[in-house]
C-alpha cells in the first residue's frame, strides 16, 4: 500500500515494533447492536463521526459518537449514534 495515498491516516505512522492489533467496529443504534466493519486497523475522528480503515486499506465513513472501547476482551469499539 501507498502511505502517500493517505496522508493523515495511521499508514503514515511509524510502525516500529509494535503488534498489530485489530478491531471489530460496532454500533449501537436506539439498543440494537450492527457489526460496522471486522479487521480495523485504523480510526480517525472526522467532524461528526469516523472514517474507519480495514487491513487491507478499505475504508468506510460511520457517523456517531464513541460510547466504549474494550481492548481486552476481542478489541471491540462501539459507537452510538
Amino acid at each position: 500500500m501507498d502511505v502517500n495515498a493517505h496522508p493523515g491516516t495511521c499508514y503514515n505512522q511509524p510502525r516500529g515494533d509494535r503488534n498489530m492489533c485489530l478491531s471489530t467496529v460496532s454500533i449501537d443504534s436506539k439498543g440494537k447492536l450492527i457489526e460496522i466493519m471486522t479487521d480495523v486497523a485504523c480510526i480517525e475522528a472526522r467532524d461528526d463521526g469516523f472514517v474507519l480503515t480495514g487491513l487491507f486499506g478499505d475504508e468506510k465513513f460511520v457517523q456517531g459518537k464513541l460510547k466504549s472501547m474494550d481492548f481486552v476482551d476481542g478489541q471491540s469499539i462501539l459507537l452510538e449514534t
